[in-house]
């Protein structure tokens, strides 16, 4: 049985956003702001799986693994990348990730 919880429950963005340097930080890496956009929301629905798959396509497009998880300006690249395929699916209704041409891949 799924618990109901009340939205003041629900974790905001900025307690995500501070969790989520606090383990880059405990993992030794600094982290940093990279740019931001403003785009037209219709739904955020998928947007995480958006920008997860994202960044995993960009970086195993370019051949890197583990080790280049050190490089700063890598991680931030991939990250945008990954922010903006996150920020098109959040302009269409439901689910539904750019495409490979569509994010310039092809």
């Amino acid at each position: 049985m799924v618990e109901e919880t009340d939205d003041a429950d629900v974790p905001s963005s900025a307690d995500w956003s501070a969790r989520a340097v606090q383990g880059l930080e405990a993992l030794g890496i600094t982290a940093r702001q990279g740019p931001s956009v403003t785009w037209p929301t219709i739904i955020t629905v998928g947007a995480g799986d958006t920008f997860g798959g994202s960044f995993l396509a960009c970086w195993l497009e370019h051949g890197f693994g583990c080790t280049e998880l050190a490089d700063a300006d890598l991680l931030e690249d991939a990250m945008t990348f990954a922010a903006r395929a996150a920020a098109i699916n959040c302009t269409r209704a439901g689910a539904e990730p750019p495409t490979r041409a569509e994010m310039g891949l092809e």
